[in-house]
């Protein structure tokens, strides 16, 4: 019996746990009335009201390098002719960035978010809840900050040289937030090391609504390619060829005509096969196209370009070849000539000494009979 109830009372404990656990807590609040009496608040769900007229309420939020800030309301009205509700967000020099806004008759609901760019390390975005009279009598709003990292790093990339995030191969994940009413996180640029020399074939594909830009920098930092999407959803692809170990970079645009949304796009980058090992060349003295085996040789004698220095180098790698030269191969066939004829010879002679032996043996006398007594 007492082990019933112990278990009994375990399981509700338990059970109270995972209720409180998973369930969000909702937090009363009441905003200032102006910038300078904006309520600090942080990610997590709230419920206030009623609303001033025309004074609505202020809050303020922290958001850091690349951070997307979303902001969900619900407003309730108690007006039978409705009332117009909104979702104002300012930047830290609380110029107005963003404006949702919707007729209410009972409830209504809306959505305003903002993503970051990674200029300043932290910055101050200011949150109005608005009205235009004073029949809303309560709302929830519910505050949430994403970290939109770009490439899989665990920053923002910037839109400079000097701090580009590191581009891995693969497929990783970009974002931005383009103009009026979506953020000011309009440029990644990202850089490139490559491991191994040769072609590298980037690929990027946005969202259906985003026309994008990419422009790619060599390790001077110069231009030498553009791709413009033609119209959105367009994928934009470029191939460069690449030294190891020397950096390229990349830039990711998408301004206000770009997209009007949130812009999540892919970056496939696919690197080159190394094939610089058991490399064969088979004609040392080509100068011109020069022959390889088993794979791409990065050797001058690959190039159909090729110098007197890569002659030598073609030559070096010949000598240390062990396949047989042509001199090599004559000296092969003569002595395997040489040993042919000299075996032959011997069958010869081997099958006139047997003829001889038979032919002695017929012309030979026969024994003398031993004589009678």
């Amino acid at each position: 019996m007492q082990k019933k109830l112990l278990f009994s009372l375990l399981f509700i404990i338990g059970i109270s746990f995972f209720i409180a656990g998973t369930s969000q807590a909702v937090t009363a609040i009441t905003g200032g009335n102006d910038f300078d009496s904006a309520v600090a608040i942080q990610a997590g769900s709230y419920t206030g009201g009623p609303l001033v007229g025309d004074t609505g309420q202020y809050f303020y939020v922290t958001l850091g390098q690349g951070q997307l800030l979303t902001v969900k309301t619900a407003f309730t009205t108690t007006s039978a002719y409705g009332t117009m509700v909104k979702i104002l967000i300012y930047n830290q020099d609380r110029n107005q960035v963003v404006e949702e806004f919707d007729s209410n008759y009972s409830t209504a609901s809306l959505t305003a978010y903002w993503l970051a760019n990674s200029n300043l390390a932290s910055s101050r975005y200011y949150i109005k809840l608005d009205s235009d009279d004073d029949d809303t009598s309560a709302y929830t709003m519910t505050v949430t900050l994403d970290n939109k990292y770009d490439a899989g790093s665990t920053a923002d990339a910037p839109d400079t040289f000097e701090n580009a995030v590191t581009l891995p191969t693969g497929t990783s994940a970009g974002h931005l937030g383009a103009g009026y009413q979506v953020g000011n996180d309009t440029i990644d640029m990202l850089k490139l090391t490559p491991a191994v020399s040769g072609a590298y074939q980037i690929r990027v594909t946005p969202p259906a609504d985003a026309r994008m830009t990419m422009t790619v920098y060599d390790a001077q930092r110069q231009e030498v390619d553009q791709q413009v999407a033609n119209n959105a959803g367009a994928i934009i692809a470029s191939t460069i060829t690449a030294d190891r170990n020397s950096d390229v970079y990349f830039k990711f645009e998408c301004d206000l005509s770009c997209s009007e949304s949130l812009v999540d796009y892919s970056i496939a980058v696919t690197a080159p096969t190394d094939t610089n090992t058991n490399t064969v060349v088979v004609n040392a003295n080509a100068n011109v196209n020069g022959t390889v085996v088993n794979g791409n040789s990065n050797t001058a004698v690959t190039n159909s370009n090729t110098n007197s220095s890569a002659n030598a180098n073609a030559n070096t790698a010949a000598a240390t070849n062990t396949n047989k030269t042509e001199s090599e191969k004559d000296e092969g066939l003569s002595t395997t000539t040489i040993l042919i004829i000299a075996g032959a010879g011997a069958i010869v002679i081997l099958v006139i000494v047997i003829i001889l032996i038979a032919r002695k043996k017929k012309t030979a006398p026969p024994p003398a009979s031993p004589e009678k007594k």
